[in-house]
């Protein structure tokens, strides 16, 4: 509650707690919550355990707040510090900190994928490929749900090539030089595939999904007329309510999804400056698109049924679309990957298809029904 007329707020999640907002309200704030803690408790708080980050523009306004509150980095390989937070394990911070962070989860998953490779490639390849396609490979999707893309793009690479290797050891043979079984490893089970998709394909998905989940949460619901708030938001910004409006992500079509997306809005003008979640959704969103074709005149396949891929970017708002059915289609990430992987198995018979008749693959693919592990 102090914090909020100040634009920030407070969330406490297990043992931690977290406050953001301006450096001279917080720190008080927070040495206030530390006394009662020892009052009412007897609780003692290290605030040299405590860690604070801030854009580098305002970093004197910290340090003159912060006390024995530490500013966390991480270090380059110049020894050049980064500064950021982790926050749920997602971390928040300077570009280069979030890289690096994400950088060394990879270094942690590697070092896991090292051990169960060195454990177990030789003598028990079965267990080593469920463990690659229900657990290793399962390890990078929340952070490519909480972090940029282009923030998180090169750790995904780095990690599909940790899996790549993996899943080549359990397998017991390279498909290196196999396109057309390289594509099959990437695809589920019901497109005849192995289900090892890569995470590169994933975070665009994951992002769009994460974000449709929270943006409308962000805000506080207000009564206008009597000015009561009927449902509090995540985390009340200012900032946020003054790039898309009071209440406006209750018409998400009309103004809250066009505001942040920094679309043109009916009657209004665009918000500035444009929110970079919303920037980063419709980058996504186009990509993906393009790489199906819509909207070029070169779809894979124009007459498969799409649940969102075929929406506008401004339409794909959440909670509210329907796919071809007419049913709700609620979660955006499934919605997007069935989508793609409905394309690429199409684009994947067209590539068999055309091979000689009598050729190998096509009898083996032909001979591959969903509930098949090869």
């Amino acid at each position: 509650a102090e914090l909020r007329p100040y634009g920030g707020g407070a969330r406490a999640g297990h043992d931690d707690v977290r406050a953001c907002g301006p450096p001279w309200i917080v720190f008080a704030a927070m040495q206030r919550f530390h006394d009662a803690l020892f009052l009412r408790l007897g609780l003692v708080v290290q605030p040299s355990k405590c860690e604070c980050w801030i854009d580098e523009a305002h970093i004197a306004s910290l340090d003159a707040h912060r006390g024995l509150v530490t500013r966390s980095h991480l270090l380059d390989g110049a020894l050049t510090p980064h500064y950021g937070v982790m926050c749920y394990g997602v971390p928040i911070g300077s570009e280069e900190y979030v890289k690096l962070a994400l950088a060394g989860k990879c270094d942690e998953i590697a070092s896991i994928s090292n051990k169960l490779i060195a454990t177990l490639s030789s003598s028990h390849k079965q267990q080593l490929w469920l463990l690659t396609l229900f657990s290793t490979a399962r390890k990078f999707e929340y952070f490519a749900r909480h972090c940029y893309p282009d923030q998180a793009r090169d750790a995904c690479t780095r990690f599909d090539a940790i899996i790549h290797t993996q899943a080549t050891h359990a397998l017991g043979v390279s498909l290196d030089d196999d396109q057309l079984a390289t594509a099959r490893l990437a695809l589920p089970r019901r497109y005849r595939g192995a289900g090892l998709r890569r995470m590169v394909d994933i975070a665009p998905a994951a992002f769009c999904g994460a974000m449709t989940q929270a943006v409308p949460n962000f805000l506080d619901i207000v009564d206008e007329p009597t000015g009561t708030i009927t449902q509090r938001g995540m985390l009340e910004l200012p900032q946020v309510a003054l790039v898309v409006g009071r209440n406006s992500f209750l018409d998400m079509r009309a103004h809250g999804w066009r505001s942040y997306l920094h679309l043109p809005r009916p009657g209004l003008p665009r918000p500035l400056p444009p929110p970079r979640q919303g920037q980063a959704f419709l980058r996504c969103w186009l990509e993906m698109q393009q790489e199906a074709g819509v909207g070029a005149g070169a779809m894979i396949n124009a007459d498969l049924p799409t649940r969102v891929l075929h929406l506008p970017p401004e339409e794909a708002w959440p909670m509210v679309r329907r796919d071809l059915t007419g049913k709700p289609s609620l979660n955006m990430q499934k919605d997007l990957t069935e989508d793609r992987e409905a394309q690429r198995f199409d684009a994947l018979k067209m590539r068999i298809n055309a091979l000689p008749r009598g050729d190998r693959v096509v009898h083996l693919v032909r001979s591959i029904d969903r509930n098949s592990s090869a």
